[in-house]
């Protein structure tokens, strides 16, 4: 039996196959866009080094072959991110935020090399707000430590979590019926700050 969080990242996943490889590339490297001030933030508090530069690269060459500007993706950028994707430390406020930043800029690079399944990564777009919801209205951001269900269903019904799932929603409608532009991935990247916690 699937949880609330997990059925409302199913859905998402159903979304997210719906659309064309370029629209995916430009959902994912749009989402990690949006949590890059996460990203900074835990940087700064975990003093971790910050590998802005080699984020920002992945982002734009995932954005360039999502317009069309670019027709490949290096694969030595993968390798990049592979090697600076943050783990530690994993204690620290607001970690999980900015470890999906990156996970979602890889997923971006590797749906334009043809070696990933978009959807295997719809729970990331999402799981930054999750625990931020739940540790704001349950004092932990993994809701499974309490009534699992009741606490999911709970942080669900939060607007700003809801408001963060209808923009996610509305993002990958825009992205069924329009081809990715850069005017079209900067309007979404604006709407997708809603996932950040």
């Amino acid at each position: 039996m699937t949880s609330p969080f997990e059925h409302a990242s199913e859905s998402v996943a159903d979304g997210v196959r719906s659309l064309t490889v370029n629209a995916q590339v430009a959902l994912y490297a749009s989402a990690a866009q949006a949590l890059m001030p996460a990203y900074r933030a835990w940087s700064r508090r975990a003093e971790s080094p910050f590998h802005g530069d080699v984020l920002a690269r992945a982002i734009e060459q995932a954005i360039s072959f999502a317009t069309g500007e670019a027709p490949t993706i290096e694969a030595s950028l993968l390798r990049a991110v592979e090697a600076s994707t943050p783990g530690d430390p994993s204690g620290s406020e607001s970690f999980t935020a900015a470890q999906d930043c990156w996970i979602l800029a890889d997923t971006a690079l590797r749906v334009g090399l043809g070696e990933f399944d978009a959807a295997d990564s719809a729970w990331y777009l999402l799981e930054p707000k999750f625990q931020a919801t739940s540790e704001r209205l349950v004092g932990v951001s993994d809701p499974g430590s309490v009534a699992q269900e009741d606490a999911e269903a709970h942080a669900l019904a939060d607007p700003q979590l809801s408001n963060a799932i209808g923009a996610l929603r509305d993002v990958i409608g825009t992205l069924r019926e329009r081809l990715p532009t850069r005017d079209l991935v900067a309007t979404i990247s604006s709407q997708l700050v809603a996932l950040s916690p």
